[in-house]
């Protein structure tokens, strides 16, 4: 079977709305659609074996997706496909827990095995030979998981009756096992600040002291394709999941430097702030046009102070009530 080159995809279409609801969900897939930095996160999260067969070039985003509606709840997923230097076909998907709690026994391998088994259903339904799928994990919850086996499973069976359950291997990317120097170390930095991202977005303390790194980084590679994208997208994720990272982007003509000031595009502040601002409108829309209709005597002032917004924001609001 020949061999599928492609050429660097440009970046995914960016909108500033996205992160407001799920964003970690959106962040990640908007990441990884980047073929370029999902490269690196491959490599980063297969050991040498894979690494070495895998011919690169090959590897495509997929459009499919094999999460059906049990699934949704649990996992998305980014799939890609490709070949290995002797020609098999394979796939890689990176699949995404929504949940940042450990979960319950038994439930990761079954989620996982439906998604195998959807993708070779898929497989048989277009008639094609069935393709090897390799799934990897990606967790950024506060503790660990254990990756499950069959004697975790099922403990008190004799090993004689662990052939008789299903069985299959996957890679775990455990952020809150890989260490801030590890990440920090990447050779790849794009990467590096998005496994930063996604560990440290619900942790005030490190935003607060480290916030810079998310943005000043972008002057390195910011002429490679869609990396200013990833950029902005970062700010966003950020944006929508952290309120320290908000108070220090409010406050940032103060806290950073006259050279740091000048990597920014200026197409990059205005996109954040008038995505900032949007989402904020889109998001606080019903709240205050509650508030409104129970305090109709409050100024747009006193609406805009109070929900840190922008009287032309309130003003909007409250036109609609007439409408």
């Amino acid at each position: 079977m020949a061999k599928n080159k492609t050429k660097p995809d440009p970046a995914p279409p960016l909108n500033p709305l996205a992160f407001v609801h799920q964003p970690h969900d959106k962040y990640v897939r908007f990441a990884l659609q980047i073929r370029d930095l999902a490269i690196e996160f491959l490599q980063y999260s297969l050991d040498e074996r894979f690494i070495s067969i895998i011919d690169w070039e090959s590897l495509n985003i997929s459009k499919d997706s094999f999460v059906d509606e049990k699934l949704k709840a649990h996992f998305s997923d980014i799939c890609y496909s490709g070949f290995t230097k002797g020609g098999d076909p394979f796939r890689i998907a990176t699949l995404i827990e929504h949940k940042s709690a450990i979960p319950d026994t038994g439930e990761i391998t079954m989620q996982l095995g439906r998604y195998i088994f959807n993708s070779w259903l898929d497989d048989l339904t277009h008639k094609r030979p069935l393709t090897l799928m390799i799934p990897i994990l990606l967790f950024h919850g506060s503790s660990g998981l254990i990756k499950e086996t069959t004697q975790i499973l099922f403990p008190q069976a004799p090993d004689w009756l662990h052939p008789f359950v299903p069985s299959f291997d996957y890679m775990v990317v455990d952020l809150s096992t890989r260490t801030d120097e590890e990440l920090e170390a990447l050779q790849a930095i794009y990467l590096g600040r998005f496994l930063l991202a996604l560990k440290h977005s619900r942790d005030n303390d490190y935003i607060e002291f480290y916030w810079r790194k998310f943005i000043i980084f972008a002057s390195k590679d910011g002429d490679k394709s869609g990396y200013m994208e990833f950029v902005i997208a970062t700010v966003l994720y950020l944006s929508a999941t952290s309120k320290m990272f908000n108070i220090k982007m409010r406050d940032m003509d103060n806290l950073i430097t006259a050279e740091e000031k000048e990597i920014f595009k200026p197409y990059f502040l205005e996109l954040y702030e008038k995505g900032m601002e949007k989402g904020m409108e889109k998001g606080m829309e019903k709240p205050i046009r509650v508030f409104l209709m129970k305090n109709p005597e409050w100024t747009d002032q006193q609406i805009a102070d109070l929900f840190e917004l922008s009287v032309e924001v309130v003003q909007k609001i409250r036109e609609t009530l007439s409408e």
